[in-house]
């Protein structure tokens, strides 16, 4: 299929009314399809301690970082879709605008994971990827993020670069190694989906990435090694087992976020999962956060949230919002894993009380963290790792205070999305 081919399909598929043009990749073709639109709103609401941190819907105007700085250059590769297959992907991309808008980070992309069968046998309602909420940030961001359809296939082995892959499937790998070309500093790559299209990319240019990555976050796998803890179960490495195992082979730091430390057995397990000092999981309710956000912000969660079918992205986040949806939605308890690894990303520390403060100030006071690892995965995605103070380019996160994580990532939440208009 020719390139003008392709973005006509991609359009017409995710029926997004956008300015949109094509970027080719000058060493590999492949198309990027870039949502370009404009837009600025800062309050902060007071929370109260607590596991639910019961937050009282009160703004008040706060101090806006310069975004002067443009921050540390980032990549995000996420499998979200509309209708969502997991909804914690629209408050992960939420973050990751909210971040660049303070100047945090610089947002270069976005990969957009390919719905592979399994999504759909796993969550029948989930959609295509989810352009337009790219459109929407970038619109309240004033940004002109490009995004990019990651590969369909999955590799067949660690070493796989699919270099024989038609250009449809090279789309996200081609827009990576664009970036880390054009880039004049190292980027960091946020990867809380599959592991196919970094995988393919670090296999089809090992020495670019070397010099130019700055690290990979992985958000994949548990925590455990104990194969009776089912120490292989998690949604994002079955997605590509092999690619999983490959990322632990990248010529680049890793901070690997496993998921959960151990998970439950039993049909029902996932109602019953717990945070644990080796895995990122957390809870909380919608509640806590959603009032203290801006109209537009809220409607880009409800858009999301209720499955909205409307292609009239643009006229639903500047339409009024629905209190009674707003509440609905509200009341729903959300899980979640991802936040604290792009916050650490970002150059930012979230501390017990849920204040978030650079790495280097937060010390004994940080509820999460990373810790140096010597590290090697098996066939079936399992990594076995230990605790190496040597290392220099493999970490694993910790959660340090297990009883306050979930109450100072749900303020961190808060204060770090109220960035956005």
């Amino acid at each position: 299929m020719g390139s003008r081919a392709a973005v006509i399909c991609i359009g017409i598929l995710v029926c997004v009314c956008v300015a949109m043009w094509l970027v080719t990749d000058p060493k590999g073709g492949g198309e990027i399809l870039s949502l370009t639109t404009c837009g600025a709103y800062a309050a902060v609401g007071e929370s109260q301690e607590g596991e639910a941190a019961n937050v009282v819907p009160a703004r008040k105007t706060i101090k806006k970082e310069s975004s002067a700085t443009a921050g540390i250059p980032l990549i995000h590769c996420a499998d979200i879709f509309h209708p969502p297959a997991d909804p914690d992907d629209f408050w992960d991309l939420a973050t990751v605008y909210a971040l660049m808008k303070q100047g945090k980070v610089d947002l270069r992309g976005i990969v957009f994971d390919y719905c592979q069968p399994m999504v759909i046998e796993t969550c029948p309602d989930a959609g295509d990827s989810a352009v337009g909420a790219v459109a929407q940030l970038n619109y309240l961001t004033g940004a002109a993020v490009p995004a990019a359809m990651g590969s369909s296939r999955r590799l067949e082995s660690t070493s796989d670069s699919q270099s024989d892959a038609p250009l449809r499937d090279r789309a996200g790998v081609n827009l990576i190694l664009k970036i880390l070309r054009e880039s004049s500093e190292p980027v960091a790559i946020s990867v809380v989906g599959s592991s196919i299209d970094v995988a393919l990319a670090a296999n089809t240019a090992p020495d670019l990435f070397r010099e130019k990555c700055r690290a990979v976050y992985l958000l994949a796998g548990t925590g455990t090694t104990d194969p009776e803890k089912r120490a292989n179960f998690c949604y994002n490495v079955r997605l590509d087992s092999t690619a999983f195992r490959s990322c632990f082979s990248l010529p680049c730091p890793l901070y690997w976020i496993p998921t959960f430390e151990t998970v439950p057995s039993g049909p029902d397990w996932y109602f019953h999962v717990e945070v644990q000092r080796y895995g990122c999981f957390w809870r909380f309710a919608q509640q806590d956060v959603l009032p203290f956000l801006s109209p537009p912000m809220q409607n880009y969660f409800i858009y999301a949230f209720t499955h909205e079918k409307s292609p009239n992205w643009l006229r639903f986040l500047q339409g009024e919002v629905d209190g009674d949806q707003l509440e609905k939605i509200g009341r729903q308890t959300r899980y979640m894993w991802s936040t604290a690894a792009l916050l650490h990303l970002a150059g930012m520390a979230v501390c017990d009380d849920g204040e978030l403060t650079p790495h280097r100030e937060a010390g004994q006071r940080a509820v999460c963290g990373f810790e140096p690892i010597a590290v090697r995965t098996n066939d079936s995605g399992v990594a076995h790792w230990q605790i190496d103070e040597s290392s220099e380019d493999r970490f694993i996160f910790e959660v340090k205070n297990v009883d306050r994580y979930q109450s100072a990532m749900t303020k961190a939440l808060q204060a770090t999305l109220l960035y956005l208009e």
